[in-house]
C-alpha cells in the first residue's frame, strides 16, 4: 500500500534519512521505535509529504506528485508529536475538519460521538471548555477521537499516547488499531503499542531495521 524507495533527507549537511526502504500493507499495524533524533517524526512527516527529501514515494503502487499529493494526503489521517494551539471550545476543535472540502459531503457523526467520548472517558461538558485550558493528555485524547471521527484508511501517528496514564494508553491503542482494513504506523516508546502491532522497526542514525 505505502512504499519509500531510497529516500534521503538532510537538513543542514546533516543526514537525517539514510537510503530508507520500507513496504507497508494495507491492514498492517506497524510500530516504529528508537532513541530520540534517530528520525522517526521525520519519516512520518515524508510520509505525508511535510518534507523534502530525494527518492520515491508510492502509494497503492503509483508514485505520489504534486498532481496526485491531494488525493494522496486525503487517505491519511496525522497526528503530530507537537499538540496544536486552538483558540476555540474543545467542540469546535473536535468538528473543525468537518468544514473542509473534501469532507463537504459529510454530516459530523453525532452517534458515533458520543460513543467514543464514552469510551475515551471524556465527560459531555469537556466540549465547552476551551481547547487552550484541557491538559496534555486530554488534548491527545480529543485528537485522538477526531481522527477516528474523520476515519481515513492509513493513520499517521507520532506519538500519540505519550502524555496519557496506564489506562488511556491501551484504550487509545486499541481503538486507534480496531479496524482490521485501516493501515497504522505509529511512533511511540510506549510498549504497549508492541501487543497491538504486528511489525516493529527501529530506527537508529535514520535507518532502520527490523526487530527480531
Amino acid at each position: 500500500m505505502l512504499r519509500l524507495e531510497h529516500v534521503h533527507l538532510q537538513k543542514q549537511g546533516k543526514k537525517i534519512l539514510n537510503d530508507i526502504q520500507l513496504r507497508v500493507a494495507q491492514g498492517e499495524k506497524l510500530l516504529i521505535r528508537g532513541p530520540s533524533g534517530a528520525g522517526k517524526s521525520t519519516l512520518l512527516k515524508v510520509l505525508f509529504c511535510f518534507e523534502r527529501f530525494s527518492g520515491d514515494l508510492l502509494f497503492s503502487g503509483d508514485p505520489v506528485v504534486p498532481s496526485t499529493l491531494s488525493e494522496y494526503r486525503s487517505h491519511l489521517g496525522f497526528i503530530s508529536q507537537r499538540l496544536p494551539s486552538f483558540d476555540a471550545p474543545a467542540g469546535e476543535v473536535l468538528r473543525f475538519p468537518f468544514h473542509f472540502r473534501v469532507h463537504r459531503h459529510r454530516r459530523f457523526p453525532e452517534k458515533r460521538s458520543r460513543e467514543l467520548m464514552e469510551a475515551l472517558r471524556f465527560s459531555p461538558d469537556l466540549l465547552n471548555q476551551p481547547f487552550s485550558d484541557l491538559s496534555g493528555g486530554e488534548k491527545q485524547r480529543l485528537l485522538v477521537l477526531q481522527l477516528l471521527l474523520i476515519d481515513r484508511p492509513v493513520f499517521l501517528l507520532d506519538e500519540v499516547t505519550a502524555a496519557l496514564d496506564p489506562e488511556n494508553i491501551e484504550t487509545v491503542i486499541r481503538l486507534l488499531t480496531a479496524s482490521p482494513q485501516r493501515t497504522v504506523i505509529s511512533v511511540s516508546h510506549n510498549q504497549e503499542w508492541g501487543r497491538y502491532c504486528s511489525r516493529t522497526l527501529v530506527m537508529q542514525s535514520g535507518s532502520f531495521q527490523e526487530e527480531k
